[in-house]
């Protein structure tokens, strides 16, 4: 037996949140300490983790413990107590002990109900339902306590003596409860206002405190949700019975009919009836009273449950109609009611009588129209999805093609032509007979008519842009990524939809179908074996040429999209040439051209004349030769491409038989060497450097090539003289380069003309969907709509509140312009080599950690007073800084480390300064000494030049060094040299040094396995392009990627906050610098500051 050691009384005050606010006292000692009494009180609580979760509040001298609302009746009923103490319970503290495990077993049996009270006041609450118990003694409990009746009384004893003498429930309800007096009152007011709170909260966390507990009951009573409902007219069983949470023992259920007139329209009419619950075909007519009299012929099993629920039903219904609806009389429904007033009923009086509770019979045609949205459907004419042929002077291909076609306008199960819905809505009537049904022709309904048939002028026609758009949202919603927004707004929005030709359907599902894609033989010119997927690629490409749609090529980097533009323009050669000679298929093409050139002649016009005077002495670098004007019809003259008198080049205005590749400077060498390899039957002509022709000279030179290859920033210098000729086919190299839309660059470039254009890259999206914007623009320009139009429609929703309907959308809109495969995709099977990544983490040296926390000491302390551009300019300032010390402290005075020879630190000296150096020394001499080479990637140039220092006098070999100043030519013989498989000895050149955004793109180095990431850019996707450059096709050895990150830095934190955003998405949505300079000063403190051990 235990001994008791203490004796302590428990006190509590319920606030009307329903928490109890808890205070312990001994006899001799007073108010017990809060820690002690939590301690005591709650030591064997699990719920509370034994009240190591409770707080503890203090109010005076006094310790409070709080425990909250929806602990409350689990503990008072349960009580786990310590057995050595002598716990006694006083006031609100007495009666929750003694009311405690009534309530809680009413939660357990489910005897509880929605507050009717609450709901009024738009809350979701709940309380006790006494008459759901059977145990008498539980209900007897809640009965008390539903008439307010509680006094402080009462000890177990007694309870068991009033269970033995008296049986009926007031009896003991009376002797257990009693009554209190009127000073009592309002403090029992305040203590059941409490309860009831304490009530609810456990109901909540005892039966729908999980997830799928909470979307059980959303789903089963979906009423209790609807804010807009109305409980007007009813009382709380008429309501619980509404909303779904009691059966209603009624064999009938009373319901409004809306009646059609029979001859005259203005004699719509309402009908009370009784539906036969077990069977709802059958109605009886019925007649209400204005004093709440039912008259009628029901069967006489109903009788009772009529003059019961008759009064009811009079005040609901008046509550529920207004009241020029209710007559007087003996039939309250007995007014007729013209078209606007039945209108009236249909929109808005009907939903508030459903709302009240109440079932309504509406007609077919309008269940009809209120479920299937009305569309407006455009249906192309016949003729229009034919052969390739012209008709009208409109061509069929091309997102600029125009369609002709007739409108046809559905709403419910009516269909009309564009004559007989004008007729019937020149009527100014909101209910209007057709072909024997009668329609609804909503207002707000016919203004969306008229403005999307006027959006879409016929007479124009439809755009080929404008049915792929509406047919690819179309299937969107169909495949059910809308169908959430589809069922919100059913009503409201108007379906504009294209009915097209066989020809037309077929063609845009091609689109999306990679084995419906045509196959395409390879050019007899080509010499290379191409895989299955390159193949595919070719295919896909001379496809969307054939329909004049833009293409971007999206494949991972070392998949081989070179050779696969490649074979593309070599067909594009051949098969004109076959189409000049009139013997082949080809011919389509040649007549596109010349369509296609036409078509643009009044779009050109919009641009300004643009004035390109002629270079004196310009000559050229390309490869191919000028032919002159006497030579052939494809000299300049005979192509009817001249300068006008006044010296002006107009756009677009001479159609090249060549095609523009424009690539990063650093690829130029590479797609002239790669043509040469696969294509030599293409001329190249190149247009870059000092020398580079214009004019007059430039269109003779580029007569004669059939490909143009030329840098992105000589394109933008030249773009007055590139924007005049129309080519064959632009195609952009590292197309993610013309991201930036607002750039005058990506501008230029944008502009240009051509009969097809493509886009190739490996990172269609860097950083913002802006860039993806920039990229379509240019090769079907306007698709996606204009910069702020695509960033309120696609950007803001998925950048900022991950939309996943919009971002289903945007793939539906960009999927059939963009082919991308990964190497891992199962079809490639590429067989490379694996890719193994490590992260190498190295503490910075005592000398970089006193500087660091120079740095960051210096820049919280100028924070509070900087702001706006002064605070972002401080904090770029700082992220440089730190980033170089991480790399080496003597980068801190600047970027370049070329100092005299004889002011330059020695060697040891260098290395012992940077854990990162020191480390990179060591792990490189271990892969030279195993004769493999490697590839390290740095931002700064100065770490740059140091490395190259000290691995060149440490290996006693060559080491390279590319950054954005290296020339052209210069960048050639480099990847020559290091690509040799037979080096010269004592000429070895094994470790190739690359600035990260001048040597991370483009260039094939397949001789490195190893590669070294020395400092973290903030774009992983940049670093992946980076590591690609080794890791591709071509590659034998497994590639080893070594990530050098400075523990406890910046560093360290932004690498993780990059893996958790790969994890989360493909693309790295804010992939730069600029969100750090939003930063608070504190988020700054806690990402800058040096965590040391």
């Amino acid at each position: 037996m235990n001994a008791v050691m203490e004796t302590v009384t428990v006190h509590a005050v319920l606030s009307e949140y329903g928490d109890a606010l808890l205070y312990g006292t001994k006899p001799t000692y007073g108010a017990v300490p809060g820690l002690y009494f939590k301690q005591l009180l709650f030591a064997r609580h699990e719920e509370s983790f034994y009240g190591t979760e409770l707080e503890i509040q203090t109010s005076g001298e006094m310790d409070l413990v709080l425990l909250p609302a929806e602990m409350v009746l689990s503990f008072f009923a349960d009580r786990p107590l310590l057995k050595h103490v002598d716990w006694s319970f006083e006031g609100d503290a007495e009666l929750l002990a003694q009311s405690a495990p009534a309530l809680a077993a009413s939660i357990a049996k489910r005897a509880y109900k929605p507050d009717f009270g609450a709901y009024r006041s738009g809350k979701l609450q709940w309380k006790w339902d006494r008459h759901a118990l059977k145990e008498r003694g539980i209900a007897a409990v809640l009965a008390a306590l539903d008439r307010g009746k509680i006094r402080a009384a009462g000890a177990e004893a007694g309870e068991r003596e009033v269970r033995k003498t008296q049986s009926n429930e007031e009896a003991y309800e009376e002797a257990m409860f009693g009554g209190r007096g009127e000073e009592e009152a309002e403090a029992e007011e305040s203590f059941m206002a409490g309860l009831r709170a304490a009530y609810s909260a456990a109901v909540f966390q005892r039966r729908y405190g999980s997830e799928q507990a909470a979307l059980d009951l959303r789903r089963e009573h979906p009423k209790l949700f609807d804010r807009g409902a109305s409980a007007a007219g009813l009382d709380e069983d008429a309501w619980l019975i509404a909303v779904g949470w009691r059966e209603d023992a009624m064999p009938m259920r009373p319901v409004v009919r809306f009646l059609e007139p029979d001859e005259d329209r203005d004699n719509w009419r309402l009908e009370l009836a009784l539906q036969d619950k077990k069977d709802e075909t059958s109605l009886v007519p019925i007649t209400l009273s204005d004093v709440g009299v039912a008259a009628g012929s029901w069967p006489s099993a109903w009788e009772k449950h009529v003059r019961e629920r008759s009064a009811e039903w009079l005040k609901s219904l008046r509550t529920g109609l207004p009241t020029p609806r209710v007559a007087p009389g003996t039939d309250i429904l007995s007014r007729t009611m013209s078209g606007p007033e039945a209108w009236q009923f249909l929109t808005k009086d009907s939903p508030r009588l459903l709302d009240a509770g109440w079932r309504v019979l509406l007609p077919a045609w309008w269940q009809a129209a209120s479920k299937k949205k009305p569309k407006l459907k455009a249906r192309v004419k016949e003729e229009e999805g034919g052969d390739e042929k012209k008709k009208g002077g409109k061509s069929v291909f091309g997102l600029d093609s125009v369609l002709n076609f007739d409108w046809r306008i559905a709403i419910g199960d009516a269909e009309f032509s564009e004559e007989e819905y004008l007729e019937l809505a020149a009527r100014n009537e909101r209910l209007v007979q057709f072909r024997g049904e009668w329609v609804a022709l909503d207002p707000v309904l016919l203004t969306q008519i008229s403005r999307a048939m006027n959006g879409l002028d016929k007479s124009r026609g439809l755009s080929f842009q404008d049915i792929l758009q509406l047919q690819l949202l179309k299937k969107a919603e169909e495949d059910g990524e809308a169908e959430e927004r589809a069922k919100a707004d059913a009503n409201a929005r108007l379906e504009i939809e294209v009915q097209l030709t066989g020809h037309l359907a077929s063609l845009i599902d091609q689109l999306g179908q990679k084995d419906a894609w045509p196959e395409i033989d390879l050019p007899q010119g080509l010499r290379a074996e191409l895989r299955g997927y390159q193949r595919e690629g070719f295919g896909w490409l001379a496809f969307l040429r054939q329909l004049g749609l833009g293409a971007c090529l999206a494949d991972d980097m070392g998949l081989g999209k070179t050779v696969q533009l490649i074979s593309y323009l070599l067909h594009v050669k051949e098969s004109r040439a076959v189409a000049a000679s009139g013997s082949g298929s080809g011919s389509g093409e040649a007549a596109r051209g010349r369509a296609g050139a036409a078509s643009r002649g009044a779009a050109s016009e919009a641009y300004a004349d643009v004035r390109t005077p002629p270079r004196a002495g310009a000559r050229g670098t390309g490869a191919a030769q000028p032919r002159s004007a006497s030579a052939g019809p494809a000299g300049p003259a005979a192509s009817g491409w001249l300068p006008q008198d006044d010296g002006i080049i107009r756009p677009g205005s001479y159609p090249l038989e060549a095609s523009l590749i424009i690539c990063p400077t650093s690829l130029l060498g590479n797609w002239q060497k790669e043509i040469a390899r696969f294509a030599p039957d293409l001329r190249v002509m190149l247009h870059y450097g000092s020398g580079r022709r214009t004019g007059e000279a430039f269109a003779a030179a580029a007569s004669d090539a059939d490909v143009i290859l030329t840098s992105y920033a000589t394109s933008a210098l030249d773009q007055d003289l590139l924007r005049g000729f129309n080519w064959l086919t632009i195609c952009l190299d590292e197309a993610q380069t013309i991201k930036n839309a607002q750039t005058k660059q990506s501008t230029a470039i944008r502009s240009f003309r051509a009969l097809h254009k493509i886009a190739l890259t490996g990172t269609p999206i860097e950083n913002r969907l802006s860039e993806l914007w920039s990229i379509y623009d240019f090769m079907v320009p306007g698709y996606l709509g204009g910069p702020k139009a695509f960033q309120d429609r696609f950007a803001n929703p998925i950048e900022k509140e991950q939309n996943e309907e919009k971002i289903g959308e945007l793939q539906k809109l960009v999927k059939p312009f963009m082919l991308r495969r990964k190497k891992k995709d199962p079809n490639i099977q590429l067989d490379l080599p694996e890719k193994n990544e490590m992260k190498t983490y190295i503490h910075l040296t005592p000398e970089q950690s006193v500087l660091y926390e120079q740095v960051v000491k210096q820049l919280l302390k100028e924070m509070p007073q900087l702001e706006g551009m002064k605070r972002k300019g401080a904090i770029l300032s700082a992220l440089t800084q730190l980033k170089r010390l991480c790399d080496h402290p003597v980068l801190t005075a600047g970027e370049s480390t070329a100092a005299e020879p004889e002011d330059a630190p020695d060697l040891d000296t260098l290395i012992e300064q940077s854990a990162k150096l020191s480390r990179l020394v060591a792990m490189v001499k271990e892969l030279r000494a195993e004769g493999e080479r490697c590839l390290i990637f740095t931002q700064y140039i100065g770490m740059g030049e140091m490395m190259q220092r000290v691995l060149g006098e440490e290996l006693g070999e060559n080491v390279l060094y590319l950054n954005g100043s290296t020339p052209r030519t210069m960048r050639e013989r480099m990847i020559e040299q290091f690509q040799a498989q037979d080096q010269p000895a004592g000429e070895t050149t094994a470790v190739f040094i690359l600035s990260l955004k001048a040597g991370g793109v483009g260039l094939n180095l397949t001789a490195a396995n190893h590669v070294f990431h020395v400092d973290r850019w903030w774009n992983p996707a940049v670093e992946n392009q980076a590591t690609d450059r080794a890791y591709r096709m071509g590659q034998t050895k497994d590639v080893q990627v070594h990530k050098f990150i400075s523990i406890g830095t910046l560093e360290e934190r932004i690498d993780d906050m990059l893996e958790s955003k790969q994890q989360l998405s493909d693309s790295v949505i804010a992939g730069s610098e600029g969100w750090i300079t939003e930063l608070s000063d504190n988020a700054l403190r806690d990402l800058f500051t040096l965590r040391q051990g």
